[in-house]
């Protein structure tokens, strides 16, 4: 068993409109939360949505585990819906929410979606081999010089180029050990998920045939294992 996959619909190329006029949505997120409006206003209104029958559950993403402890403490004294998921975060290179956040989650039974599980393509490996025109990388991208400054650190760079040299020595490229370690050696459970976006349907459909191949040989696990301790440092604290 592994991690359920959530594919973005404009990764599989469906047009938005059809769902116009639907009434209803399994679950309705809060990208974040609004620093402006209290936190007791912001669950009201997402309590309201699921009595009105608009969603069936809410959910959080981009939300420290403080705020979180703090929603999920006014939804147990006020008699509240809490959130039943969470999307963050989640990659060889990402994995501070295995500290604090998941543990948290994991007492108020609610799942992880994990989204940039390639982190925003930098686990393809074109970044640190010079390949980024045409990827999010690209100072065409306008997104580019963002993702760059994200991602920019030296140590990050080193340590990935490393991590590329390696595993494609064993026959196989980052973006098979990235997709396999998420869906079978992570933190993750089968009530948690796997966000795939792409831009090209045959992405996706090379991701899940990486998925597929089930877990990896030991050899490939401990590489990616090996990444995160030279990261660690640097990257540890994000979610």
């Amino acid at each position: 068993m592994a991690p359920n996959l959530i594919c973005g619909t404009a990764s599989i190329g469906m047009d938005l409109t059809e769902f116009q006029d639907v009434e209803s949505v399994n679950v309705l997120y809060a990208h974040r939360a609004d620093p402006e409006t209290s936190l007791e206003e912001q669950i009201q209104g997402f309590n309201e949505q699921i009595a009105q029958g608009h969603c069936k559950a809410w959910g959080v993403s981009n939300t420290p585990p403080d705020v979180l402890e703090k929603i999920l403490h006014l939804c147990e004294q006020n008699g509240w819906q809490k959130p039943s998921c969470y999307q963050g975060e989640y990659s060889l290179i990402s994995r501070g929410m295995e500290t604090r956040l998941l543990p948290l989650l994991r007492a108020h039974n609610m799942a992880f979606n994990a989204f940039r599980g390639l982190a925003a393509g930098f686990l393809t490996g074109n970044s640190v081999n010079n390949r980024k025109t045409g990827t999010r990388f690209g100072d065409d991208n306008p997104l580019g010089k963002a993702v760059q400054k994200i991602f920019g650190a030296e140590d990050l760079t080193e340590a990935m180029r490393k991590f590329d040299t390696e595993v494609r020595a064993h026959g196989v490229s980052p973006i098979e050990v990235a997709a396999r370690w998420l869906s079978h050696h992570s933190a993750l459970n089968d009530d948690d998920g796997v966000v795939i976006g792409a831009s090209k349907k045959a992405q996706i459909v090379e991701v899940v045939s990486f998925i597929q191949k089930g877990p990896l040989p030991t050899t490939l696990l401990e590489l990616a294992e090996n990444l995160w301790e030279e990261v660690k440092e640097t990257r540890g604290t994000i979610i």
